[in-house]
């Protein structure tokens, strides 16, 4: 039986990549920054825009030296032989399979999309339900991979988010057709994608910092 603190040490090194929230805060703030560009990208100057663009970049740049300065580094894993072997099936399985699926899902996801809107009395596609598909894989993802260590606040969050943007972008929009013309709600619609990786990526960094030992001068602080 491992010690705790050994057993929540290796469980930090096991997932340190994907807790490197700042990462993707970085990202998320690119794809919102691009739809904001779209939306209201003529009510801004030009030069607030590539002033943006220049910190992100410049923060894409630091964030993994800021971690590796900040909390060290963890040594990649070898990929095992089941591993090489799964990813040799995947490929050859999209080399047979990937073109008639691509035409079959282009077909099928339009339908499936027009059946679902009409289903909830959405015939004009004003609720946008991509951010329901989004984190309800995010919330199943979370549950499925949630061990002792995991924070009883992670479903909370992933459900949290859920409820909001469901709430947001579905039923609101279908009670109150208006909301759309709003500046504001176009920005939020267009951006969910980069404002929910911005999200996550806090929560992850976050949980990070509660999981990893504490420094011996910062308890003395205390």
């Amino acid at each position: 039986m491992l010690e705790p603190n050994y057993a929540r040490l290796r469980y930090v090194t096991e997932n340190f990549k994907s807790l490197q929230g700042l990462t993707w805060v970085v990202l998320g703030s690119e794809f919102l920054l691009l739809k904001i560009e779209d939306v209201v990208g003529e009510l801004l100057p030009s030069w607030l825009l590539l002033l943006a663009e220049g910190v992100i970049l410049a923060a894409l740049m630091y964030v993994p030296k800021y971690y590796q300065t900040r909390f060290g580094s963890v040594e990649p894993r070898t990929p095992s032989n089941k591993h090489a072997v799964l990813f040799l099936l995947v490929l050859l399985a999209l080399g047979w399979f990937g073109h008639p699926l691509g035409r079959y899902l282009d077909s099928a996801i339009p339908q499936a999309s027009s059946q679902i809107h009409l289903m909830i009395s959405d015939p004009d596609h004003r609720a946008n339900l991509l951010p329901v598909f989004f984190w309800t894989v995010m919330l199943c993802v979370r549950l499925s991979r949630r061990s002792r260590f995991a924070s009883p606040l992670d479903v909370a969050f992933d459900l949290a988010c859920l409820l909001s943007w469901t709430f947001a972008l579905v039923f609101y929009p279908l009670r109150h057709p208006d909301i759309t013309k709003l500046t504001s709600w176009k920005v939020l619609n267009a951006g969910w994608f980069g404002i929910s990786l911005i999200l996550s990526g806090l929560y992850d960094h976050l949980a990070l910092i509660a999981l990893l030992p504490r420094r011996v001068g910062e308890r003395d602080d205390e």
